[in-house]
C-alpha cells in the first residue's frame, strides 16, 4: 500500500496553455522594464531574453538535464541595461511575464476530489515538477490546492530536471520517504515515468491532453489512458 504520492504539476494536475510568441507580451514587458530605466524595444528584449536563457542552460553543468531559475534571467535583463534593482523587482518581472503569457490555466476534472480522498486516507502528497517555483507557488494558491501538499519540489530550485534521478532522490532524502511506499504520478513517459524508473520508484502514467505524442513508452506499474485522477485513487487501492 502506498503511503506517499508524488505528483507532477502541469499536464497532470493542471491544464495550462502559455504562449511566449505573442508580440503583445514583449511590448508589455519592454514597457515594464522601461519604468525602471531598462529601456528595450520589444524585439530586442525578446532576443536578449532567449539568448540569456540559452546561456544559463549551457553554463549549468550539474546534470545532463539542467534547469535554470527564471528570476535570474529577468534580473540579467536589468543588468544588461546597467540597472541593478532589488531581487524582488526581478521576481515580480517574472510573474508579470507569466501572467502575460498564460492563456489558460485550471485543474483537470477530479483533481480536487482525488487529492482530498488521499488526504482523508492519511496519505502524504508531494509535488515534483519541472517548473519554476516563482510560478508554481502562486498558481497553487490561485487554483486552491496548496493545502494538500506536504512538500513542493521544483526543478528551478535544484538546477536539475526530471528524468534525472537526482531530484527524485532529493525529495526522498529530505522527506524521509521509503521507495517501496512511494508512487510517482505523471503524464510524461520521458520525464515522470523514466525518472521514477531511474530512481527505483513505482510510477503511474496518466494520459492527458498535454501528454507528448512523440515520447517512447516507458514501463510503469499502472496506466490510466482515459480517465481522471479519481481513477488513480481507485486503481492504487486507496478508495
Amino acid at each position: 500500500m502506498y503511503q506517499n504520492y508524488v505528483f507532477s504539476f502541469y499536464g497532470t494536475l493542471v491544464d495550462i496553455k502559455t504562449n511566449e510568441e505573442k508580440p503583445k507580451v514583449w511590448e508589455k514587458m519592454s514597457l515594464y522594464y522601461g519604468y525602471f530605466g531598462a529601456v528595450y524595444n520589444p524585439e530586442e528584449m525578446r532576443e536578449v531574453y532567449e539568448k540569456t536563457v540559452k546561456k544559463f542552460l549551457e553554463s549549468n553543468k550539474k546534470s545532463k538535464h539542467p534547469e535554470i531559475d527564471i528570476e535570474d534571467v529577468f534580473y540579467k535583463l536589468f543588468k544588461v541595461k546597467e540597472v541593478q534593482p532589488k531581487k524582488k523587482v526581478a521576481r515580480e518581472a517574472a510573474r508579470v511575464f507569466r501572467m502575460l503569457t498564460t492563456e489558460k490555466i485550471g485543474l483537470y476534472e477530479g483533481v480536487g476530489e482525488a487529492l482530498q480522498l488521499l488526504r482523508d486516507k492519511g496519505k502524504k502528497l508531494y509535488l515534483l515538477t519541472n517548473a519554476q517555483s516563482k510560478f508554481v507557488q502562486p498558481e497553487l494558491k490561485l487554483l486552491g490546492i496548496e493545502q494538500f501538499f506536504d512538500g513542493i519540489y521544483c526543478s528551478s530550485d535544484y538546477g536539475v530536471c526530471k528524468p534525472s534521478e537526482t531530484i527524485f532522490n532529493k525529495l526522498l532524502q529530505e522527506e524521509g520517504l521509503k521507495k517501496k511506499e512511494t508512487l510517482v504520478v505523471g503524464n510524461e513517459y520521458s520525464m515522470d515515468i523514466k525518472g521514477a524508473n531511474n530512481a527505483g520508484i513505482d510510477a503511474l502514467f496518466i494520459r492527458t491532453n498535454l501528454t507528448s505524442t512523440l515520447a517512447q513508452e516507458e514501463p510503469c506499474k499502472f496506466q490510466v489512458m482515459d480517465g481522471t485522477l479519481v481513477d488513480v485513487v481507485s486503481m492504487t487501492g486507496t478508495r
